[in-house]
């Protein structure tokens, strides 16, 4: 198991603040296996709750391995852990063990219909901010998006689906979308991240309207350490 890590850089400055490390694992024969075939593999043997823990422990340790500077963003699956405390104290040994400072760590949580119990992934993530953990929304704007995922999460990060800024210098509707999701982030003190920027034209708007972090091609496909680029 390995992760590859994609720079999140200033909408102004341009500079990296920050790396999501995305699962990856590598077959006998060399070949990657991609976090969604992980997934799916995962939910047939019933091994999601060892999956999650070793992909946020691989996390960690490959993002102190290589030195890598400011917040690391890790994925997060809410459903997978049916224990709060005892899945945190992993997550926390593994922080101290590898000399992280819980504050750059934020795991992200993917807005999806298939988390209907909001209370517990509030549970799940109050026991991490507990130690100084952070939370992202993920994947906003891409299909399932709710006000009470908002209110709920109070996230401290949000990160706006690639469907709503790709293109985000031409189209209006776009525009006024991430306008008004960056005001009511703006609102509860969340700061916000627009992924899938590929152009130079769309990070200029996504900066334009109060963006504060950009992430996508444009700044770097995921890497597996110093491996030719790979898509996500």
């Amino acid at each position: 198991m390995t992760c590859a890590f994609q720079p999140i850089v200033s909408a102004v400055q341009r500079n990296i603040v920050g790396h999501e490390a995305l699962l990856r694992a590598r077959r006998s024969d060399g070949t990657i296996v991609t976090a969604a075939q992980l997934l799916s593999a995962a939910k047939v043997l019933d091994k999601l709750v060892q999956l999650d823990v070793q992909a946020r422990i691989t996390a960690l340790e490959e993002f102190a391995t290589h030195k890598l500077e400011g917040l690391v963003f890790v994925n997060f699956t809410p459903t997978a852990v049916y224990d709060p405390k005892t899945c945190l104290q992993s997550t926390w040994n593994a922080a101290r063990r590898y000399g992280i400072d819980p504050r750059r760590v934020v795991f992200e949580v993917i807005e999806s219909e298939s988390l209907p119990n909001l209370k517990h992934v509030h549970d799940v993530l109050a026991a991490y901010r507990e130690r100084g953990f952070r939370v992202a929304l993920d994947d906003v704007g891409s299909g399932y998006s709710s006000l009470a995922w908002f209110s709920a999460l109070r996230p401290d990060f949000v990160k706006i689906d690639r469907h709503l800024t790709h293109g985000l210098s031409a189209e209006p509707i776009k525009r006024a979308v991430v306008t008004k999701i960056v005001e009511l982030c703006r609102t509860i003190g969340a700061q916000v991240i627009a992924e899938g920027i590929e152009t130079p034209e769309d990070a200029a708007a996504a900066a334009e309207v109060g963006v504060d972090y950009l992430q996508g091609y444009l700044f770097g496909y995921p890497r597996i350490l110093s491996e030719t680029t790979v898509p996500s």
